[in-house]
């Protein structure tokens, strides 16, 4: 049967986009090719007189290159309907031709009709790309209507979609963390559901593996267990990775499934303690739910614990929400303690949780003073003695080191010059220490006992006693003079002025001598310049020192009352140029009598140029002229 001129027009039209009614080129749609099936695609032979070699499902009539993409499995039913004229159509690969004979592949692998390949008039040519040359790719074909020319088309075969479900099969919802949760991923074929995907699917926690690759059974389902999710409300998918590639991977299911595992958490605010030997450190802690966890918990201490760590209150078990104290406590100093304060939930998968702390039993030793028992003179220093603070155990921070309640006219001086010292010791440190102590003239002699005290910032003190010895002082006198004899006879005038050519030192001596019955003790002799001086000597040298540019000392010691009565020190001073050596020689002594005579002495120095010469001047003319 032929089709009218004015049906053929407007198929033309239609193929060059002027009029797109293609409800009319449903004309050619026999009852007879409806029977391909659900995953069956039809595709029609055109109008031989239009040279339309094919259209889809006609309700097109692209003409020219004919593109069809199918998943893979399906069929492609080549149908050319009554009243066409027949077509010489085939494919141009091999493969599963047909499903139903006649319908098979010619000797060269091409899909073909039977007999001389023109197709028949209203009859199903199906071909199934299910494998095989006919699998995934791109497959050619082709048809060569009678008297035009040939047509081709390309069929793209991709893999079946495929999609992936997550249920939890056993276990409860919300589970307590520790406890078994079963799940199980089901991926389908949502292409041609009779077709069960191959391949394993991957548990996952918000897109974190929780588990292998786990191979889909004949069913296409897979099962996890597990006892290891996390506390919270955890996300639970499934990950399809296909063996072959006739199916498509897929995330699972892009609402996941909700898992709540219920939980509990331990603090503690104060998580380093510090305690002295014997005493008590209290830690503070509370219980916070997750995801309403609803049990109670049984606090205790776990590991390298000290002698006492218990829970001092409330009881246990202790209900969720709630605060508690632990305390701990050692009855010697000790390293530091480092173990755990622990929760076991009283539910069943058990549940413990576990909070690190420390307990520092520290304490030091304040040595006994060597030696132990000094003297003095009244007014004067005693003797020093030494003595050794150490910590023990995990004891570190400051000790202060005083004498709370010294005996009046006593005064504690340590290694720093002052009544206090504060010492800071690390772990396992020893400090080396003095104390000397201070008499006034006022204190009576007599035995004293000094408490000297040692105080961390915290923590109990350490004392130690020192016994004082304080006896009378024997007061002397001696006085001092320029020149080497105590007559008074040979002695230099200190008051007239001396002159000193360039670059000439003042060689002098100054004496002291006692002239009392008792030793003049800490004799100390110093000169004081009014003016910088260029270099200065003594002798003997070991005793005296240039402590300033202006300021000589000298350490003079004891002298006796007896031979050899005199301590004689000689000077040897050179001044700047232009400068002069004007001097006082003070005396002072630690026991000197309040009748002693004047201490004090002075001495006047010049310094003479000497005068330019002209050539030929006779020495001694200090006339330039």
């Amino acid at each position: 049967m032929k089709v009218s001129v004015s049906l053929r027009t407007l198929c033309v039209f239609l193929r060059l986009g002027l009029l797109a009614l293609a409800f009319i080129c449903l004309f050619y749609a026999p009852a007879s090719a409806q029977t391909c099936g659900a995953n069956c695609t039809v595709v029609y032979a055109g109008d031989d007189a239009d040279d339309l070699c094919y259209t889809r499902d006609h309700t097109t009539c692209p003409g020219g290159n004919f593109s069809l993409t199918i998943s893979f499995g399906q069929t492609v039913d080549f149908f050319q309907p009554v009243g066409v004229a027949s077509f010489d159509a085939h494919t141009a690969t091999s493969g599963t031709c047909g499903v139903n004979p006649p319908h098979t592949c010619t000797p060269d692998g091409n899909f073909r009709a039977p007999g001389s390949g023109n197709m028949v008039n209203g009859t199903d040519y199906p071909v199934a790309f299910n494998g095989g040359a006919l699998g995934i790719g791109s497959h050619p074909f082709f048809c060569t209507p009678h008297g035009f020319s040939m047509t081709t088309g390309t069929i793209t075969v991709i893999a079946d979609a495929t999609s992936t479900s997550v249920v939890r099969s056993s276990g409860p919802n919300p589970s307590i963390v520790g406890q078994s949760v079963q799940f199980k991923a089901t991926v389908s074929n949502t292409i041609i559901p009779g077709t069960i995907p191959t391949g394993g699917v991957t548990f996952e926690d918000f897109g974190v593996p929780i588990s292998s690759n786990l191979p889909l059974d004949g069913a296409g389902s897979a099962t996890f267990t597990t006892t290891s999710l996390a506390s919270g409300t955890r996300s639970i998918t499934a990950v399809y990775t296909p063996d072959v590639t006739t199916f498509s991977g897929s995330n699972s299911n892009a609402s996941p499934l909700s898992q709540l595992v219920e939980d509990f958490s331990i603090t503690i605010s104060n998580p380093a303690g510090a305690a002295s030997p014997g005493g008590n450190y209290d830690y503070t802690g509370t219980l916070s739910a997750i995801d309403s966890y609803p049990n109670s918990v049984n606090i205790t201490c776990q590991g390298s614990t000290p002698g006492t760590c218990a829970l001092l209150t409330p009881a246990n078990p202790v209900p969720m929400g709630s605060g508690f104290t632990v305390r701990a406590s050692n009855p010697s100093a000790a390293p530091i303690f480092s173990f755990n304060i622990q929760g076991i939930g009283t539910s069943t998968p058990t549940v413990t949780h576990a909070f690190p702390v420390t307990l520092n039993v520290g304490s030091f030793n304040l040595g006994t003073p060597n030696p132990s028992t000094v003297t003095a003179v009244q007014g004067n220093p005693s003797n020093t003695t030494a003595f050794q603070v150490s910590a023990l155990g995990g004891f570190s921070g400051e000790v202060d080191m005083s004498c709370p309640a010294p005996p009046p006219g006593v005064t504690c001086i340590f290694s720093n010059g002052s009544a206090t010292q504060a010492l800071f010791l690390g772990v396992g440190q020893t400090i080396n220490d003095t104390l000397t102590l201070n008499t006034s003239s006022s204190l009576a002699a007599g035995p004293y006992t000094v408490t000297m005290q040692a105080a961390p910032l915290s923590g109990t003190s350490q004392t130690q006693d020192v016994s004082l010895t304080e006896s009378s002082a024997t007061q002397a006198n001696t006085f001092i003079y320029f020149g080497d004899t105590p007559d008074g006879q040979t002695q230099h005038n200190v008051n007239p002025p001396h002159t000193l050519l360039l670059d000439s030192p003042l060689n002098f001596n100054v004496s002291a001598y006692n002239e009392d019955v008792a030793n003049a003790n800490g004799v100390t002799l110093v000169l004081v310049f009014t003016e910088p001086f260029k270099s200065a000597s003594a002798t003997p040298g070991g005793t005296c020192t240039n402590t300033s540019s202006v300021e000589i000392t000298c350490d003079l010691g004891i002298i006796t009352p007896s031979a050899p009565w005199i301590k004689t020190v000689s000077f040897s001073i050179v001044p700047f140029p232009g400068r002069s050596l004007d001097f006082a020689a003070i005396l002072s002594e630690s026991n000197k009598n309040a009748t002693a005579k004047p201490t004090h002495l002075s001495w006047t120095t010049f310094y003479r140029y000497r005068p330019m010469m002209r050539p030929g001047q006779k020495p001694g003319n200090t006339n330039p002229k």
